[in-house]
């Protein structure tokens, strides 16, 4: 058997579809081979799950080594890994009070 690929465009991101496949020749066209089983527009590969929380394994004054336990997909390219220098309380928050000495309260 040969392998055949064809791009079906114009589909919508999250619809879902089913294919119908019909081979013809000279003599007319053949039975339909038909999809039994939805298939979702979208793309082949989904982004990754979410890394377990790092730890912190060595540090100085100016760096820190991280660990953390990586998703078990291997289609993952790379991390990116952020720091964040303190943190960040909602401005939103009741239990705040918006000063540079602000403490946070009621706490459960």
């Amino acid at each position: 058997m040969k392998e055949i690929e064809y791009e079906v465009t114009g589909l919508l991101e999250g619809q879902v579809y089913f294919f119908r496949i019909i081979a013809a020749n000279a003599n007319g066209e053949g039975e339909p081979l038909e999809s039994t089983i939805p298939i979702v527009a979208k793309h082949a590969v989904d982004p990754p799950e979410i890394p377990s929380t790092p730890r912190i394994l060595d540090y100085d004054k100016k760096s820190a080594k991280l660990e953390w336990w990586a998703p078990s997909e291997t289609n993952i390219k790379h991390y990116i890994v952020e720091a964040q220098e303190r943190f960040l309380v909602p401005k939103d928050s009741e239990d705040t009070v918006e000063s540079p000495d602000a403490e946070v309260s009621q706490i459960s």
